[in-house]
């Protein structure tokens, strides 16, 4: 899923260049309507019937987000999901004032953030359906992603230039760091859900994937935001340290609550253990 939403991201700018070039401003969005449209026609004649077994057993949104291992894996999404927001005010400006960069070149620099994304979120998939420990590889995508923020300027802590190729690399990084951070965390909110008595049911699914959007879309309004500010009252230097100072604060906040919580449930830890180890439940179908 996150793979096909990377592609989208990368090739969607391309396609609609392309598209108004052809036929103005109407044509995309006349475009992209009519597929859409087609879309959801074939949806309702294709998908098949989802029969949830489960049905009877209700899940509750409030008492969802009232479980504080919600709330840390929640903002730690949030900050993951900031991250391609955040450099969009930024990047360009420094790019071309350190650089002297095209547009054109510009763009291809936000490809490859995409494209490592896309390409590093079926690996992470792939782990946590078949090795679980949703936790430990949020913690690790974040810090993954700190390191490739305080390298893509570089840092003003560090006593080195500003190099293209480390800030090519750094977007690469950060894309593999953010797929890290953000794809286990449906997985993880439901081994959550699941071990506080809640069903493993559809409705469960749908009230943790609209958290989940809630959180991707906070992220993306509040990146650009901090992005612009922290690059108005210092440098993009400076506001990439900031980044990656409050990505490994985020991955501590979690690591600790990990163990705390670790502590506090020894009793019914290897249920929650096995729960992470699991793949995603697969309910019946009724074709």
């Amino acid at each position: 899923m996150e793979a096909t939403f990377s592609l989208g991201l990368t090739v969607g700018p391309v396609i609609g260049g392309s598209l108004y070039e052809v036929g103005g401003f109407k044509l995309p969005f006349l475009v992209m309507g009519s597929l859409m449209l087609v879309i959801m026609l074939l949806a309702l004649v294709l998908l098949p019937t989802q029969n949830d077994n489960l049905k009877k057993e209700r899940s509750s949104f409030l008492k969802i987000i009232q479980i504080p291992s919600v709330i840390v894996t929640c903002t730690c999404v949030t900050i993951a999901a900031s991250l391609f927001g955040f450099l969009d005010p930024n990047l360009s400006p420094f790019v071309d004032k350190k650089f002297k960069l095209s547009a054109f070149w510009t763009g291809f620099m936000f490809m490859a953030l995409s494209i490592a994304f896309g390409v590093s979120s079926p690996a992470a998939g792939w782990i946590v359906d078949n090795k679980g420990l949703t936790k430990s590889l949020m913690i690790v995508g974040q810090l993954i992603a700190s390191v490739a923020m305080f390298f893509m300027g570089p840092s003003s802590l560090l006593p080195i230039p500003s190099m293209l190729w480390l800030t090519v690399v750094s977007l690469i990084i950060l894309g593999i760091g953010a797929a890290v951070a953000e794809i286990p965390a449906f997985q993880d909110l439901l081994t959550i859900t699941i071990s506080h008595g809640l069903p493993d049911n559809f409705e469960t699914y749908g009230i943790l994937s609209g958290i989940l959007n809630s959180c991707f879309s906070t992220g993306s309004f509040i990146g650009p935001l901090l992005g612009g500010y922290l690059d108005d009252i210092a440098s993009f230097q400076w506001a990439t340290t900031c980044m990656a100072g409050l990505l490994v604060f985020s991955a501590s906040i979690m690591l600790v609550f990990k163990m705390v919580n670790h502590c506090k449930t020894s009793n019914s830890a290897d249920y929650v253990a096995d729960l992470e180890r699991e793949p995603l439940r697969r309910l019946n179908v009724n074709h």
